[in-house]
């Protein structure tokens, strides 16, 4: 054949030049800024995470874009005022707010964060001890409703559970309350006073210095006005109606007895405050109750101690999966593998600038996700390699010069490569745009990984590998390349020009039945066990030290002395103690944490508590569920105009299978979903499509060039034969980064996110190469054909296009 350069192809120079000039650019932009490193997010660095679900005020019918947005200021000025630095308070999708506060582990700040701090002045109408009362102990009056007196009957103040706050009456509602103590319960008026109508708040201790600490208010001008007709009205009345209760976020601080007229537009909350209580509620009465009700769907502080160790993790597995990647690449493609290595090591360098400089320019923060999302990411950038490395060696196989293989291999690869990566990052972007938190940093790093992907097997790893053909470098039997009698007796070479088959499309039957027993199991799995869901699904509460001396009986046993009894227990390699505790329990995370740490012999610093409210699963489960069907609708749409419509149903048909084997191989062994879990599962949207796309652009090729008399089946079966090592070669790439994180979380403690994630992964990728060959090509062959039927056209070529290779034994059945 004749060694030209196909036409579209540019120069190895040219492409080269521009990197070198992108490279320029890259380093000047991190030396200038000062962005040498990344930024670490809160579970590497240590600090507290906060992620608060909004509900409509007591007024309000909805949750408004405004509100959140006055919420979010409300909430960085609260943050500001302690002092704190590089507080991140940000709004996700359209009903939750993240506050995220690097390097500071402090329960009262998450006090501070959360607290809507609607302030309301009421008149007491009644009150009583705390406990429960028989029904119809208090007397409805004109005052007192009747479901109002049957609700104080009823309310337990002793319980925590009563005294969570949140007040979502109305102003001029009749309310039964406990006080903040749990040492009593009141009947209280409508609202006479709100703290809308405070000027001023600020801590102080009271003339003498006597008692605690309390907080200085002064009303506006009709706050005062308000405030003295309230005292007047109540004055000359019996106790306990001549008392007026201070009441914040639903709970009553104290409910002073009004002994005169107060006009002067001032008063004092007092209570059993301690400076740093007294200071943050001036703070937050100073900048203003919230304009929503917020519930602390998850609170997450973590020591810097462990955000270290779970650094730690993430970059030995990542160092695990690319020199699992660089082996391989060497082991089988030999000088080839060279170019791949660097190419590989060149991305790794551009994702760490890129990380680094999205940090200093947009206050990017890498998280453990994040770092999981390059790891895997490792696998899809060795794939565009081998796809391209591949055709090379079709290339070659076909009779032309390794020169010229090159050239023309790339043009065929490189819409398989643009296709392929679409789909990684249209995966990538519906995650990023549609899922939980959790998911975002995962999905926000495997899509600039995706990026950063093209820009080097564009500008790099093929002018490479067109400038190494030129030389010695890809000749002889260590070049990677066909080369010999050795390369044409191949079991690629002969699977390549039809001497050899696996008869994927006429044994279809086989695969179907075998696929379908796996389902009927994974269904059954799920309909009979079901999925065992953790804690974060569930609500509760996990705590977890940075090692100790305990045993796991002496948690127990303190845990139990302190009223809970169902707490989940393990004790992991370092001696570290991971605490799990269900919904009933997770009120008294803060306390449980002093009790575990204290049994444990660690510090309150080398203890992490993620408290997790009932909404949180929920909302990832919901947001899963709509990424999921987005991505259906963007990939059937995407995958008709690159391939076609009947293509598209079959490659989303073979996701499916997938989705459903790895949550059926779940149900089945009993294994604990986890949000590393989800993370898993949904990336498998764009693992599974790989190889599928793989596949089917041979397939798409095949067809279309079809020699007369060959039909349908027989072509797309070809394609199979023609693609098998390299989906092999993909699917085993795509591994290796994944069983890096197997091995790091086997050898290091720690490393359960990325264990949780790893596994999901290992389960979706098996399933997705089986897919691509076994099942979404028998799938389009068996649609094809009956299209063909309802149009009463044959299915084979009309007209001879293309010479069959020599030797072809094709052997499908339509």
């Amino acid at each position: 054949m004749p060694d030209t350069r196909p036409p579209g192809i540019p120069r190895p120079g040219r492409p080269l030049i521009a990197l070198a000039a992108l490279l320029v650019l890259v380093v000047t932009g991190m030396l200038v800024s000062g962005a040498l490193r990344p930024r670490l997010a809160v579970d590497l660095a240590g600090g507290t995470s906060v992620t608060l679900s909004a509900s409509p005020s007591t007024d309000s019918g909805k949750v408004t874009r405004a509100a959140m947005d006055e919420a979010v200021a409300i909430i960085r000025q609260r943050v500001n005022a302690t002092g704190v630095a590089e507080a991140e308070v940000a709004v996700r999708g359209s009903d939750q707010i993240v506050v995220t506060v690097p390097g500071r582990n402090d329960r009262a700040l998450v006090d501070l964060i959360g607290q809507t701090a609607l302030l309301r002045f009421r008149p007491v109408l009644a009150t009583g001890p705390p406990s429960v009362q028989p029904a119809g102990t208090t007397a409805a009056s004109k005052e007192v409703p009747a479901a109002v007196a049957t609700a104080y009957d009823a309310l337990d103040c002793t319980s925590p559970a009563a005294r969570q706050g949140g007040d979502k009456a109305a102003a001029d509602d009749t309310v039964a309350a406990c006080d903040r103590d749990g040492t009593a319960k009141y009947v209280l008026g409508p609202a006479v006073v709100e703290g809308t109508d405070l000027s001023a708040a600020q801590a102080g201790v009271p003339a003498g210095g006597a008692g605690g600490w309390e907080v200085d208010l002064k009303f506006d001008h009709a706050g005062t006005k308000q405030f003295a007709d309230a005292t007047k009205a109540v004055v000359d009345l019996p106790a306990p109606k001549n008392e007026i209760a201070i009441v914040l976020d639903g709970l009553v601080v104290s409910s002073p007895r009004i002994v005169d007229v107060i006009s002067g537009g001032r008063a004092q909350i007092t209570g059993t405050f301690t400076k740093q209580e007294a200071t943050d509620l001036a703070h937050v009465l100073t900048y203003g109750s919230l304009p929503l009700a917020f519930e602390k769907s998850q609170v997450s502080t973590i020591s810097p101690t462990l955000g270290a160790t779970q650094l730690q993790v993430g970059l030995v597995a990542g160092a695990i999966g690319l020199g699992l990647v660089a082996l391989y690449c060497l082991a089988y493609y030999r000088r080839l593998g060279v170019i791949a290595v660097a190419s590989l090591v060149l991305a790794a360098g551009c994702s760490y600038a890129a990380v680094s400089l999205l940090g200093a320019q947009l206050n990017y923060r890498l998280s453990l996700a994040g770092i999981a999302g390059l790891i895997v990411a490792v696998g899809i950038t060795a794939d565009s390699f081998v796809v391209f490395f591949e055709r090379v060696r079709d290339e070659v196989r076909d009779g032309r010069t390794p020169r010229s293989a090159v050239e023309y291999g790339w043009r065929r690869a490189r819409r398989t490569i643009l296709v392929a990566d679409t789909v990684s990052f249209l995966s990538a972007a519906v995650l990023y745009l549609l899922s939980a938190d959790q998911v975002r940093g995962f999905a926000f790093a495997l899509g600039l990984a995706t990026l950063i992907d093209l820009v080097v097997v564009f500008l790099f790893t093929r002018p490479m590998v067109a400038y190494a053909v030129r030389g010695w470098w890809l000749r002889g039997r260590w070049s990677g390349l066909p080369a010999g009698e050795s390369g044409q007796a191949s079991l690629g070479a002969r699977l390549h020009r039809g001497e050899a088959s696996i008869d994927v499309v006429g044994r279809s039957r086989r695969w179907f039945a075998l696929s379908a027993v796996v389902l009927v199991l994974a269904v059954a799995g799920l309909s009979v066990r079901g999925l065992q869901l953790g804690v974060e699904f569930e609500g509760g509460a996990i705590i977890q030290t940075h090692g100790g001396s305990a045993t796991v009986g002496q948690v127990e046993d303190a845990l139990a002395a302190d009223g809970v009894d169902n707490a989940q227990v393990r004790q992991l390699g370092d001696g570290s103690i991971v605490v799990e505790v269900g919904r009933s329990d997770a009120d008294r995370a803060a306390e449980l944490q002093d009790t575990v740490a204290q049994v444990a012999g660690v510090s309150a610093n080398d203890v992490t508590t993620d408290v997790i409210g009932p909404s949180w699963g929920h909302d990832v489960t919901r947001k899963a569920v709509v990424a999921l069907i987005v991505f259906a609708v963007l990939i059937v749409g995407y995958l008709s105009v690159a391939f076609a419509p009947l293509m598209a149903l079959a490659a989303f048909a073979a996701l499916l299978h997938d989705l459903a084997i790895t949550v059926g191989v779940y149900a089945l062994a009993g294994l604990t979903v986890t949000p590393a879990t989800v993370v898993g599962v949904l990336t498998i949207l764009g693992y599974s499509l790989y190889d599928t796309v793989v596949v089917f652009d041979k397939v798409r090729e095949n067809t279309r060039r079809r020699a007369r008399g060959v039909t349908y089946a027989q072509a797309a079966g070809r394609a199979v034969d023609q693609t098998l090592l390299r989906s092999v070669s993909t699917s085993l790439i795509a591994l290796l980064p994944v069983a890096g994180m197997l091995i790091a979380g086997a050898v290091t403690v720690g490393a359960q996110t990325l264990e949780d994630l790893a596994l999901a992964l290992f389960v979706g990728i098996l399933a997705g190469t089986y897919s691509s060959i076994f099942i979404a090509v028998p799938l389009l062959v068996r649609w094809e054909a009956a299209r063909t039927r309802r149009r009463g056209v044959s299915t084979a070529a009309p007209a001879r296009r293309t010479t069959p290779p020599s030797g072809s034994a094709l052997r499908g059945r339509g």
